[in-house]
């Protein structure tokens, strides 16, 4: 299985709203997977302790990192999230020092 660590997936997630429509968590979480190649099975594996699966893990923290640095943010009351300008700019420069840890 593909574990994707957590730097990892800051990109995959950010090429996810690349089209610029409002989406939400479980919808960026297929779109990663498909990215990312990763089978349905694999998607379903949970992590230790039983804890969400690892994909649920990794999009999870990138866009809460994503949302504080502005990449993305809240759109609505839905959990609904989308691309911002920065973003699109990190995501089109393919420059990494725009998502620094």
């Amino acid at each position: 299985m593909l574990k994707p660590k957590r730097k990892e997936s800051v990109k995959p997630v950010l090429e996810a709203f690349a089209d610029g429509k409002a989406k939400t968590q479980k919808q960026i979480e297929a779109i990663v997977g498909d990215i990312l190649r990763i089978s349905s099975e694999d998607l379903q594996k949970l992590l230790p302790r039983k804890i969400p699966a690892v994909i649920t893990n990794r999009v999870s923290w990138a866009m809460s990192y994503m949302h504080k640095k502005e990449l993305i943010i809240k759109v609505g009351t839905r959990g609904l999230y989308k691309i911002t300008d920065s973003g699109l700019k990190a995501l089109t420069r393919n420059v990494s020092e725009d998502w620094k840890f």
